[in-house]
């Protein structure tokens, strides 16, 4: 609960007239801790997501720079390359695509975070993204997101921009927030999308190496240009500097749905939302359920485990029931430490053994029903008789835990 003056503001607000004030349903915090830049997405009276970035980070997932090839690694079917001065990187070669030699120059769009033990990871697949759609290089055609479901509306946004990218000699990847917007609104972004690529690729013919060609901005800006269509949305910063560079974003002029507040408040705003707390929430391994079981969650350079454990129960109480119980909180709990600790690639997690097929086919089914509503792409690939389930992530940025190491 949050007892502060804004609540107290808040509460005064609905009091004076029912639709007078409408408290957003997501917000967006940002703030400083310790050299970092912290972004807390705020759902549902908790932090659902964290991000934590650098003050000045050297590279962002989407920024397109002018690499030089260093080395090809026949046998690995690689390319590194640097990107900056002293910044190299990796890019897989692609099945047909030409094999470039040592000191072709050409742009590549970073799709991974580098981490402590690896380089970021590169594409010359360019691709640029708005709030609707994804502008891509390397395919002439129309993808859908999963998630827009009616067919009606995947074949008509398809329709809409199959002459525009066969013209252009460039695909699209609708995103989901399309499925409401107009198609309008979807064509102005991706002509907006088409000049911006045009700008770069003239840039890059009069630009020496290591140039950085088009900046996507910060993970923390990706998540305001994201945020769910049809939700009130409010940003909300205690610091003045971080004010006055997001009052310079586009979104808050071209869209209803999003605010910017800066907190000024006597009472720290980091207290306001209890972000200490969530945040070791976030850091902690391990994790109680209500129902008084807890999972483990470790990490190691290949995989995320999640240990399903019964904890507290006493044995007096139906054994399979009671399996069964702390099992389907768990499916809960982990569609939520995954988004929070920004868990990727190859998740397992070893359930608690259940007896009745029945009960392991609805523990599968919440499972993927949980991850279904994840806004990264997030599949149970399976769960075997050993009852350890299979899932993948989405990776773009380095877990929580690695990104705070330094804390």
């Amino acid at each position: 609960m949050i007892l502060t003056k804004e609540l107290e503001l808040t509460k005064e607000l609905i009091s004076k007239g029912e639709g007078m004030f409408k408290e957003p349903l997501q917000k967006i915090i940002i703030t400083r801790r310790n050299g970092k830049r912290l972004t807390a997405v705020w759902q549902d009276q908790r932090v659902v997501e964290w991000i934590a970035e650098e003050e000045d980070p050297d590279l962002a997932v989407g920024d397109i720079c002018l690499a030089q090839v260093k080395n090809v690694v026949r046998n690995m079917e690689a390319v590194f390359l640097d990107i900056l001065p002293e910044q190299p990187c990796f890019m897989p070669l692609e099945k047909g695509a030409k094999r470039p030699v040592p000191g072709d120059v050409f742009p590549v769009v970073v799709t991974r975070e580098g981490t402590a033990l690896k380089a970021p990871r590169v594409s010359r697949s360019l691709s640029l993204t708005g709030r609707h759609i994804v502008l891509i290089t390397d395919k002439q055609q129309v993808a859908v997101s999963a998630k827009i479901h009616s067919q009606a509306r995947r074949d008509a946004l398809t329709a809409l921009l199959t002459s525009l990218a066969e013209k252009e000699n460039i695909g699209f990847i609708v995103r989901t927030n399309a499925e409401n917007a107009s198609d309008e609104t979807i064509l102005k972004e991706a002509e907006a999308l088409i000049r911006q690529l045009t700008e770069i690729r003239q840039t890059a013919l009069h630009r020496p190496p290591f140039t950085r060609l088009y900046a996507a901005g910060r993970a923390s800006e990706s998540i305001i240009r994201d945020h769910p269509e049809g939700i009130q949305t409010e940003v909300l910063t205690d610091q003045t500097d971080i004010n006055e560079e997001l009052l310079r974003l586009p979104y808050f002029t071209l869209d209803s749905e999003l605010s910017l507040r800066l907190y000024e408040d006597s009472y720290p705003l980091d207290k306001c939302y209890r972000l200490d707390h969530f945040l070791q929430i976030a850091l902690e391994r391990r994790v109680w359920l209500k129902s008084g079981g807890f999972l483990i969650i470790d990490y190691t350079e290949a995989l995320t485990v999640i240990d399903v454990n019964t904890g507290k129960y006493d044995g007096h109480k139906n054994k399979e029931e009671t399996f069964f119980k702390i099992n389907q909180e768990a499916c809960l709990e982990i569609g939520y430490q995954l988004r929070l600790r920004n868990l990727s690639g190859i998740i397992l997690v070893d359930f608690i053994d259940m007896e009745k097929e029945e009960h392991r086919q609805q523990v599968q089914r919440l499972l993927r029903e949980t991850l279904s509503k994840d806004p990264q792409k997030a599949v149970l690939v399976d769960i075997t008789k050993l009852n350890l389930a299979e899932i993948t992530r989405k990776k773009v940025r380095m877990p929580l835990w690695m990104s705070l190491k330094d804390f």
